[in-house]
């Protein structure tokens, strides 16, 4: 597909220099542009252990190609493109699963959510009648308890 996008590496004149990575499109929703998301590890020296981390770069993505949310995606950087981009979509490795795979998940979600409210309800009741437990066992104690005698 041709597009008309002066700032597109293979349509228009956008040269691409420096890093070369793959990352996760987290979010298409400005147009034009792609949140990229990134893991890479890192070594600790201090633990002697190795660290996850993520970052996040916005990306100018061509209409040519169209990543969308949840597509595995490589990104080169370029020159400055505006405040936040420079880096560029260069292709699409691996296409997001369908839209019934997410709309699944959003359904394990709510049914997770679902079952925290009931236990957090349950919770409650159980808290609720402990409390009263409490009142009767206080009001027991203090008929046994000797009342004390304070100076007059």
């Amino acid at each position: 597909m041709q597009c008309n996008d002066a700032k597109c590496p293979f349509h228009g004149h956008l040269k691409v220099r420096g890093n070369i990575f793959s990352g996760t499109v987290k979010s298409a929703k400005a147009p034009k542009t792609v949140s990229v998301e990134r893991t890479f590890v890192i070594y600790v020296p201090k633990y002697e252990r190795y660290k996850k981390t993520k970052s996040r770069i916005s990306a100018h993505n061509p209409d040519c190609i169209a990543a969308k949310e949840g597509d595995i995606v490589q990104v080169g950087e370029t020159r400055k493109l505006s405040k936040t981009k420079s880096f560029v979509v260069l292709k699409i490795e691996k296409k997001s699963g369908t839209r019934q795979a997410a709309a699944e998940e959003k359904e394990i979600e709510h049914e997770k959510e679902i079952v925290a409210e009931e236990t957090h309800e349950k919770k409650e009741h159980e808290g609720h009648v402990h409390e009263e437990g409490k009142k009767h066992a206080e009001k027991k104690h203090a008929e046994k308890a000797p009342k004390k005698k304070g100076k007059k």
